[in-house]
């Protein structure tokens, strides 16, 4: 009946609430440097980009980043002793998108990537490297700037030009490549400065005057006939030379604006190990035939996004891919049908 009810308290069990895990701080942000516009902030959630904060980016399960106990961010891959495409970036879009724009102005980046916990010391390093991106293009350098490889640490040291119409821009550390690798590299010390325009030095030389020399001269000795007659002795008598003061040349250095013409379209980093670059290799598989002229041709008509095995064409390093280019690749070909 309704009066015979048992009453049974039941005590819920406790539960184990997790320990969040401390992130460390990061420390990369070089603060002897005056002016430097990359900050140690790191965005939250970590893979959401903000404003001077540090996000970041993987390509697939193979690559991932984290945050030393010592504070540096690190890019970390694995390929589980198999080749495969792996990569992965740090990113901070600079300052408060109003002070740093991609507007011509020119910006002088240093960065130290310290040694990875793998025997392969060389070798990731050299995967390693910086890009410059804006909304719409992911790589305002085509090619990127690569680090220079040491055994133990990497660094870079460059003045670089932004030109983007007034965009704000961020600055990537990425590596990216396809391979049987195991490797961590930690960037250590990172700043990045606005700067004055770099002037080129002219030192002027100075006319050298050339001194003709003067006739001199020579007194007639007299002829003896048989009757001495005593002759008048000739006295020469130096010419007179008129120095006439000769202009200075004030030297005037020459002046000429140079605008590289950017490559358009999504640009694929190009990677350190593209030893054959020079020679015309435009999709850096080691070899120089009809697809890197396909790659140059795509390029030089600003139709690269067609081709999405390119890496770059400027085979000579001079920021553009131009006519000089293309010989580069046509005389590689001429050489080693030679060869053959």
């Amino acid at each position: 009946t309704s009066s015979n009810w048992l009453r049974v308290d039941v005590q819920a069990a406790p539960t184990n609430t997790p320990t969040p895990t401390a992130i460390p701080p990061i420390t990369v942000a070089d603060g002897t440097v005056s002016g430097n516009l990359i900050t140690n902030q790191l965005a939250t959630p970590e893979s959401s980009c903000s404003y001077g904060k540090w996000c970041s980016w993987q390509r697939n399960s193979t690559s991932t980043n984290f945050i030393s106990n010592g504070g540096s961010l690190v890019l970390q891959a694995d390929t589980g002793g198999v080749n495969k495409e792996y990569g992965s970036c740090w990113i901070q879009w600079v300052g408060n998108g109003k002070n740093a724009l991609a507007d011509g102005s020119y910006y002088q980046l240093r960065g130290q990537v310290g040694a990875q916990t793998s025997p392969n010391q060389k070798t990731f390093p050299n995967r390693g490297f910086f890009q410059f991106e804006v909304s719409g293009k992911e790589n305002i350098i085509p090619g990127g700037i690569v680090l220079q490889s040491g055994l133990v640490t990497a660094e870079v040291d460059q003045i670089i030009q932004l030109s983007e119409g007034d965009k704000p821009f961020s600055i990537k550390y990425c590596t990216w490549d396809t391979g049987n690798i195991k490797a961590n590299v930690p960037l250590n010390n990172i700043s990045l400065v606005k700067v004055a325009a770099p002037t080129a030095t002219f030192t002027p030389v100075p006319p050298t005057a050339t001194s003709t020399p003067q006739p001199t001269n020579t007194p007639v000795p007299p002829t003896n006939t048989p009757t001495p007659t005593p002759q008048p002795t000739n006295t020469p008598v130096p010419p007179t030379a008129t120095s006439t003061p000769q202009p200075t040349n004030t030297p005037v250095p020459p002046t000429a604006t140079f605008t590289p013409i950017p490559l358009t379209g999504t640009f694929t980093p190009t990677p350190a190990y593209c030893s054959r670059r020079v020679e015309g290799d435009a999709n850096c598989d080691d070899r120089i035939d009809n697809a890197d002229k396909i790659c140059w041709k795509a390029q030089y008509t600003n139709t690269n996004e067609r081709v999405r095995t390119c890496i770059s064409s400027d085979f000579n390093g001079d920021g553009l891919v131009t006519i000089l280019d293309y010989s580069m690749w046509i005389i590689t070909i001429i050489k080693e049908r030679i060869a053959s």
